[in-house]
């Protein structure tokens, strides 16, 4: 799955969940129960594990940038403790630099379910959470660079795993605005699941692997 058709899943699940409210009154009160919002930012991933023989034949392995953007809902919103449910598509992967540049990029639909327990401050409300996500993959690619020019380009969506399972945990703060939140969130994803890269032409083993990943997001909620 390319990146617009990722989007525009996104789009139309965004749109079937939106809630219909007749007044203000309801509005109020749907508010203080549910909470439907959009969120987009950047993330830094990087491949741990057994990666000896891999930084031996390609160098260290260093961080590589991504996006990451969907939807979210929350039930209980705005409550000390509340569940919250997300749609997005992340990017993720590694890289290697040597005399020339090896980038693994992977690219998912991710989908989160998070515990949050949140600070009653005023008006700027903290909270953290901790969670499970299922991921399912949708591209994978192994690219090489030299000097700034693509020399390689392997499609590996069929070697690696179809789906995957992260352990979530992050930090919000969310900012009243205008009626709605706008939410800065931060989390770690820790990759649990374990896979391993067909690099048989760079060397003559093969290493188990995790991602773990920084995410940096701001979002709005309804």
């Amino acid at each position: 799955m390319h990146a617009p058709r990722s989007v525009a899943l996104i789009v139309l699940l965004a749109i079937a969940v939106t809630p219909v409210v007749g007044n203000a009154d309801q509005l109020k009160r749907h508010r203080s129960i549910f909470g439907v919002g959009l969120k987009f930012g950047v993330d830094y991933s990087k491949f741990h594990g057994n990666v000896t023989d891999y930084e031996y034949y390609m160098g260290p392995t260093s961080n590589l940038s991504g996006l990451t953007y969907g939807i979210l809902f929350k039930l209980g919103a705005h409550r000390p403790l509340s569940l919250q449910a997300e749609a997005l598509y992340v990017q993720q992967g590694s890289k290697w630099t040597r005399q020339y540049t090896l980038a693994q990029k992977l690219t998912y639909l991710q989908f989160p379910v998070l515990a949050v327990f949140g600070v009653p401050a005023k008006p700027i409300r903290p909270s953290v959470y901790a969670g499970l996500a299922v991921s399912v993959l949708t591209s994978a690619r192994r690219q090489i660079t030299e000097n700034g020019t693509l020399v390689r380009d392997d499609d590996l969506t069929r070697t690696l795993p179809k789906t995957a399972s992260d352990l979530l945990i992050g930090i919000l703060l969310e900012i009243p605005v205008f009626g709605r939140h706008i939410v800065v969130d931060g989390r770690y994803d820790v990759g649990l699941t374990s896979f391993i890269l067909p690099y048989a032409d760079f060397t003559n083993t093969n290493e188990f692997l995790n991602t773990h990943t920084l995410a940096i997001a701001l979002g709005i909620v309804m």
